[in-house]
């Protein structure tokens, strides 16, 4: 994927997790995580997988963990 798309998807996972940021560090990063499986394609989860996580909010690199996990 270009440069230009990886920050899209890492603007677009760092929104999620934002969203999300009300129900708690943890819960937020499983929700985060839970979103991207049900609702990314495959190739949109591996390309923020490995994007560089210093662009990622502590939450968002934290559902990145949870995925890369799995």
């Amino acid at each position: 994927m270009s440069a230009g798309l990886d920050d899209r998807l890492i603007q677009m996972v760092n929104q999620i997790a934002a969203n999300l940021a009300a129900l708690g560090d943890e819960r937020a990063a499983k929700e985060t995580a839970q979103h991207l499986l049900d609702y990314w394609d495959p190739s949109m989860r591996e390309a923020v997988l490995s994007a560089n996580p210093l662009k990622l909010s502590d939450i968002a690199r934290a559902a990145i963990n949870i995925l890369s996990e799995r």
